[in-house]
């Protein structure tokens, strides 16, 4: 949304399209190339109609499949369970990490171990794993 937001101003577009900025060098030219591909990227040069159609419609929809997505994808990290049940796989894991995966917090030696995407789980298990 703040992205977004950034790229909103028909005065900023005007001025990197103008002629006033049209000599700028090295990493000036750089920026104002990626602002002018951002602007065009949200409609900007497109007639009055066409960009007002894009904000009305499209970009609508495209928000609505961006928050689609994003719950899908939260919703399979969160159920997403492995289940180790063989102990050679965790011979060499630190007991804390034993710990948080074992079904028995009070005897991580012995499994199952739950692998979730967790971030402590997941990044000391691939830390960790044979």
């Amino acid at each position: 949304r703040a992205f977004l937001s950034r790229y909103d101003s028909k005065v900023i577009h005007e001025f990197i399209n103008s002629d006033e900025v049209k000599n700028a060098e090295g990493e000036d030219a750089v920026l104002l190339h990626r602002y002018k591909v951002e602007y065009k990227n949200q409609g900007f040069d497109l007639p009055e109609k066409k960009y007002l159609e894009l904000n009305a419609n499209w970009m609508k929809r495209l928000v609505q499949a961006q928050r689609d997505y994003r719950f899908k994808v939260a919703t399979a990290t969160q159920r997403f369970r492995h289940v180790i049940r063989d102990p050679v796989v965790v011979r060499e894991f630190p007991v804390d990490l034993l710990r948080a995966m074992s079904a028995d917090s009070s005897q991580p030696s012995r499994g199952p171990w739950s692998v979730t995407l967790h971030p402590y789980m997941y990044r000391k298990f691939l830390e960790y794993c044979p």
